[in-house]
């Protein structure tokens, strides 16, 4: 009979969580992919490039000139994006590193996962015994790949 009353118990504790989670308005909560951001960068990186760092932070979207008055969260929820930055270093000629590139900015491209794909920076590395350039490459995570996650 104990049992039967802890059960009870537990279920009207679930039942309550559920319906606190339903108050929290969807937007808020928002599914990153990873192990697909981190299956397609690596199926994609050439064999002459090393990542070094993947970050995922999140970025606001650039509002057209609108007075700055401030907004309830959900809204400001739906204003914020995802963004990937990879950081990396490609071995070999100046031509070997920018086919490199290319082919990662290319890769990112043809995915419907990313979007706005842009190379920030390239740099010389002098730090090993080949040529290498270090890189940075940005791009927004699309947003219909993070909530398609949330309707499963």
């Amino acid at each position: 009979m104990a049992l039967q009353a802890k059960l009870t118990l537990l279920k009207q504790k679930e039942d309550k969580v559920k319906q606190q989670l339903s108050l929290i308005p969807s937007s808020v909560i928002v599914s990153i992919p990873y192990r697909e951001i981190l299956g397609e960068v690596s199926r994609i990186a050439p064999e002459n490039v090393t990542l070094t760092r993947l970050s995922v932070q999140s970025k606001r979207k650039p509002t057209q000139k609108e007075p700055q008055t401030p907004k309830p969260e959900e809204e400001s929820q739906k204003d914020e994006t995802n963004e990937l930055r990879i950081r990396g270093i490609a071995f070999g000629s100046d031509l070997n590193c920018l086919t490199a590139l290319a082919q990662i900015i290319e890769g990112l491209e043809k995915l419907s996962l990313f979007k706005n794909v842009k190379l920030i920076s390239t740099e010389e590395n002098k730090l090993y015994n080949q040529s290498s350039a270090e890189f940075e490459i940005v791009c927004d995570i699309a947003a219909d790949s993070q909530t398609k996650k949330e309707k499963l």
